[in-house]
């Protein structure tokens, strides 16, 4: 058995010890995150951001951060925003959207060849499995983008002045991880 089908078991496993058993049959009707109000962006050399509705969160990378691949980057405000608000997605069938055309069929798919990128997928179905989540990723145009865009690359004044509706502080994040030492097959 190879460390990566060790990994995925491993996350069933965490998820199977606390699931009490019930589940909802969610509704064919799929939520957009137009509809949810979700939008992510991150960027290589600065950082990440997420709004949703009114709530937003901005982290910035650390050295070691900077050095991996962009849909890595991309993904990791998308497993973030999935872990701090996912509770108000219970029992959904939701659309995320990525600026990133690379990350849409990584995430649709839940696999990939990349250790690390394999390691967030896995904190993501976890999340959405704890929350009952059902989710398909969908390309957007960075034009579109333009709030979440702002936060990726420290704009705060930016953003503020666009989302004036939006919390005056932002939700605090968790400090970065640290990267497991993965290595691709």
């Amino acid at each position: 058995m190879t460390k990566s089908v060790r990994q995925d078991l491993n996350t069933w496993q965490t998820f199977l010890k606390n699931f009490n058993g019930k589940s909802l049959i969610l509704s064919d009707r799929w939520l957009t995150s137009d509809q949810f109000h979700l939008f992510t962006d991150a960027s290589g050399t600065y950082c990440y951001g997420a709004l949703f509705g009114s709530h937003w969160f901005s982290g910035k990378w650390d050295t070691k951060w900077q050095k991996q691949n962009i849909a890595f980057l991309e993904l990791y405000p998308i497993v973030l925003a999935v872990e701090i608000w996912g509770y108000q997605f219970q029992n959904q069938c939701i659309n995320f959207h990525t600026d990133n055309i690379a990350l849409v069929s990584l995430i649709n798919k839940q696999t990939s060849k990349d250790a690390l990128i394999m390691f967030l997928i896995r904190r993501l179905v976890l999340h959405c499995l704890r929350n009952n989540v059902s989710f398909k990723e969908k390309h957007m145009y960075s034009s579109n983008n333009v709030l979440a865009d702002a936060l990726s690359r420290q704009q705060v004044q930016k953003f503020n002045r666009l989302a004036p509706w939006a919390d005056t502080v932002p939700k605090p994040v968790p400090n970065l991880p640290d990267l497991p030492s993965c290595r691709n097959p």
